[in-house]
């Protein structure tokens, strides 16, 4: 059975038009088609979930693909001195060519006795299949009049083989603690977004964390490190505030401004981040001068009953915590079940079995790669930007670091996919048609891809029954974050 989760443009055929097009076969099984059609099918397993099959077509199926194509291409022809599709076959023949009228016809043939023979054997194939020897050795040893053989390999969908017994799984999962800290972390935040600023004491130079008043001019950056004209206007303003935090903008500009004095003029050399969402700044080295009117303390209001009412509905600061304390409780909760899905997903990856075919981890490795460019875009990457990134070297290097991580959860989808078929789960057909609605109404008319969003959330939903029912017997043993761990 193919688990859910994974769906591929379904392929319209097995061959391409073109002659040096390979073998395709959907991530999903074929629609069911009548195919009439006399062969003989020898399968035999190979590693890595493989499968070779050799084929063998009758004469009549070879012969009647030749006539279908001669028939096709008559109706078509325009030939000087005939009606189009009135010319002789003989002549059509002649004119188009037998090699092309022969090709189009093996081709046909092994298309559609790929398809018959992946049916008949009941196997769900995916990704390419490869032709033995190459679809020009098989094209020229057609006959219309003599039976073709030829042999291929192709990726099937692996079966899923426990090592031990997934009910009553001991599962260990990272705690997520409630820890009071954050309760005061929380309040310091909210009491930085209600600071205000005063005048610091005369002869007090800048510093971090405080507040400048500043006019400010951007110019290029000459390669002799000199000033080259003035940039655009959204780089400059007068009487702007510069918040005195590192990071806060372009690298260097902050730290550049530390102990200028009021009255003082600066340079200040700084370059735009690559993904600065105005193109003509990305990546852009630049002077900036800036004149300091003003040096500013930032003031913290005092955390007191008075705060919690400005801040919240609540009349004492007590009574806030307690507020902050139930969200953060709700917040741990949330983070603690999902430690403990990722507990279960490491447990069914280190108790299953299965041989994953390559070319399905290559198109998890792409999917991943593509998601990751296309995310950069979203975060103001410009297009020549993420194009520029797309080379073999940078994917094969993403695929070193992530073919671990892709061939663990395309192993924990197979282990969800099996045990749901062997406890006979079903996902809700209703509760699919609500998720597909929902998403629908986010994108707001949005164009969408129906199938593959049906799939995922189909897969989503039936992970969460699994998940479901794992929970209901498993012994769940919380261990504590190692120290120095990343999230």
């Amino acid at each position: 059975m193919a688990p859910l989760g994974f769906v591929g443009a379904p392929a319209s055929s097995f061959l391409g038009r073109e002659l040096s097009t390979r073998a395709k076969c959907s991530s999903r099984p074929a629609h069911a088609r009548r195919l009439r059609m006399g062969l003989q099918v020898k399968t035999a397993p190979l590693p890595n979930s493989q499968v070779s099959i050799e084929i063998s077509v009758g004469k009549e199926e070879c012969s009647a693909a030749w006539d279908s194509v001669v028939r096709d291409v008559t109706k078509k022809a325009t030939i000087d001195g005939f009606r189009k599709g009135t010319a002789p076959k003989q002549i059509v023949i002649n004119q188009v060519g037998k090699e092309r009228i022969k090709a189009g016809a093996c081709e046909a043939v092994i298309e559609k006795s790929i398809q018959k023979a992946l049916k008949d054997s009941g196997l769900q194939a995916i990704g390419q299949a490869e032709v033995d020897g190459g679809v020009e050795t098989v094209i020229s040893n057609y006959d219309p009049k003599s039976p073709l053989n030829f042999k291929i390999k192709i990726d099937v969908w692996p079966e899923a083989k426990f090592t031990e017994s997934y009910d009553n799984m001991a599962v260990e999962a990272e705690e997520a603690p409630f820890e009071e800290a954050l309760i005061d972390k929380a309040l310091e935040d909210m009491r930085k977004k209600q600071a205000f600023s005063v005048l610091a004491p005369e002869g007090t130079t800048a510093s971090l964390g405080q507040i400048l008043a500043a006019d400010m001019v951007g110019y290029y950056k000459k390669d002799d490190g000199t000033r080259g004209d003035k940039l655009p206007e959204i780089a400059d303003g007068k009487s702007i505030e510069i918040n005195m935090t590192e990071g806060q903008y372009m690298a260097g500009f902050v730290e550049g401004l530390i102990g200028i004095a009021v009255g003082e003029t600066r340079d200040v050399n700084v370059a735009f981040p690559e993904n600065n969402p105005r193109p003509e700044l990305a990546g852009l080295k630049a002077i900036f001068e800036v004149t300091c009117h003003a040096v500013k303390d930032n003031v913290l209001p005092e955390l007191n009953d008075d705060f919690a009412q400005q801040v919240s509905e609540e009349k004492t600061l007590e009574e806030f915590r307690d507020t902050i304390r139930a969200r953060l409780g709700v917040e741990t909760e949330a983070a603690q079940e999902k430690n403990i899905n990722a507990g279960i997903d490491n447990k069914l990856a280190s108790i299953v079995e299965v041989d994953l075919p390559e070319s399905l981890v290559e198109n998890q490795v792409k999917n991943k790669f593509a998601n990751m460019l296309s995310s950069f875009k979203d975060n103001g990457m410009s297009d020549d930007q993420v194009k520029a990134m797309v080379t073999k070297e940078n994917f094969e290097l993403y695929k070193k670091r992530a073919k671990g991580n892709v061939e663990k959860n395309l192993k924990v989808n197979f282990a969800v996919s099996k045990i749901a078929k062997e406890k006979d789960i079903k996902i809700d057909a209703e509760e699919v048609e609500n998720q597909i609605a929902l998403v629908r109404a986010e994108l707001k008319g949005q164009e969408m891809e129906e199938e593959k969003i049906r799939d995922q959330v189909e897969a989503q939903l039936e992970r969460d029954l699994v998940l479901k029912y794992i929970k209901e017997t498993a012994t769940v043993t919380l261990v504590k974050k190692e120290e120095g761990k990343s999230e």
